[in-house]
């Protein structure tokens, strides 16, 4: 029996999609197990910090609401995160921001006792296990 160029062409279409649904799965866990990492190493006094960690596809997310983490589990900003992961598609970005007045203070200037080195970067120091990581330097001046 031969095979036709559209045999062939099926084959690869059907190895091709199972291949890009898999590096999505990949993607989509590493990307949860870090945002996790990052809103849970937040330094927590009042657990507003912590509680203001925004997720958001294609755009930074511009709210600077106070939302407090009671449950010392970071349990709403991890559940925003895992529903904008699955919202994710194969390309475009995907934002974890935190608009909170003094984040950047704690991340970058060592105002909290509890996370000196910040929660974002230490998190993805030494990170290579992603294609493209970019982060800019979160400054905002």
């Amino acid at each position: 029996m031969a095979t036709t160029l559209g045999d062939f062409s099926a084959h690869f279409d059907a190895i091709f999609e199972r291949t890009m649904k898999y590096a999505k799965d990949i993607r989509n866990s590493q990307v949860l197990e870090l945002g996790s990492k990052i809103i849970l190493d937040t330094p927590k006094d009042t657990g507003a910090l912590r509680g203001s960690w925004r997720s958001n596809v294609g755009a930074p997310s511009g709210d600077a609401s106070e939302r407090i983490d009671v449950g010392d589990t970071g349990d709403v900003p991890r559940e925003e995160l895992a529903v904008a992961i699955k919202a994710w598609p194969e390309t475009g970005s995907l934002f974890m921001t935190n608009n909170q007045k003094y984040a950047e203070g704690v991340e970058f200037d060592s105002w909290s006792v509890q996370q000196p080195a910040g929660m974002v970067r230490r998190n993805i120091a030494g990170r290579t296990d992603f294609a493209d990581l970019t982060t800019g330097t979160g400054r905002t001046k």
